[in-house]
């Protein structure tokens, strides 16, 4: 295993961190002696600033938020100059591209992005595997990423250039296939409280059912699992919805938002005829 440094030890770096085991860690916000001591056992050392690094290893991680990654890369560039020859600077963005990290570049670094598409809602290490990650470098580094990514229990992709120029998406889809799926819920529990029932008896197997069927979708042959009034065509179960939630406006306008969207991928998958849609769509604008 190369060394390597993590700069920001949240979730993300914080989870790398136990599994790289790296020389040091750099965190910028203030943390309590029990954080800093928990810091120590997974970072050799743990530094305030960038300033501050004493040992320049092999390869340096940036886990920072995606609006600090550049003037961090800047920092290193800063503090090391040219000894950054030949080193590897990397962030983990799904969002940037490696032009962020230009800075580094120039001071002679071997400049990559390795994002893992995964949510680290915990800085549990079992997160990291099995996961894809998406690497944008230079063909000649492909390798070393590989190796890197591999050691830690995942699977490296290398970006398509059509992807590259895409990152943006790219990023957003792992927000609609984590961060939405999350909102859905809490949005179901907040449905299950009103109706006066059991979240987690109720919500559950439903859920987990509903995934289970989702993805079956990865293989283009099978139909989508869409089922429900919407899929139906069942207008008059979709309006004694609305009339119902009439006096929760907030969980009124979810509602319609997401019938809308539902109806959108009716239409599109062809479950419903012209006149269905027509009346949903009627009901939907009332």
């Amino acid at each position: 295993m190369i060394s390597c440094g993590i700069i920001g030890l949240g979730r993300l770096g914080g989870t790398l961190a136990q599994a790289l085991k790296p020389l040091w860690g750099v965190t910028h916000s203030a943390v309590n002696s029990e954080e800093y001591e928990r810091l120590t056992v997974i970072c050799n050392r743990v530094y305030s600033s960038i300033e501050a690094i004493e040992e320049l290893p092999e390869c340096i991680i940036i886990t920072v938020p995606d609006s600090q990654i550049e003037s961090v890369a800047q920092s290193v560039a800063s503090r090391f100059g040219a000894q950054l020859e030949g080193r590897w600077v990397l962030h983990c963005s799904g969002a940037l591209g490696v032009d962020v990290l230009d800075s580094c570049r120039i001071a002679g670094a071997r400049t990559a992005s390795a994002h893992p598409f995964q949510t680290f809602a915990t800085s549990s290490i079992d997160a990291l595997r099995g996961i894809a990650w998406g690497i944008d470098c230079m063909p000649e580094d492909e390798n070393f990423l590989q190796q890197l990514i591999k050691s830690l229990g995942g699977h490296p992709v290398v970006l398509t250039e059509d992807t590259r120029k895409k990152k943006a998406i790219y990023h957003a889809t792992a927000v609609v296939a984590s961060n939405f799926i999350t909102i859905l819920i809490a949005a179901a529990k907040e449905f299950a409280d009103v109706a006066g029932i059991d979240s987690r008896l109720f919500l559950e197997p439903i859920i987990r059912q509903t995934v289970e069927n989702s993805l079956n979708i990865f293989d283009s042959h099978t139909p989508l699992p869409l089922t429900g009034p919407i899929a139906r065509g069942d207008s008059t179960t979709i309006r004694l919805h609305r009339e119902a939630l009439t006096n929760y406006p907030d969980l009124s306008k979810l509602y319609l938002l997401l019938s809308k969207a539902a109806l959108e991928i009716a239409r599109t998958n062809k479950l419903l005829t012209t006149e269905q849609i027509h009346q949903l769509e009627s009901v939907l604008n009332d």
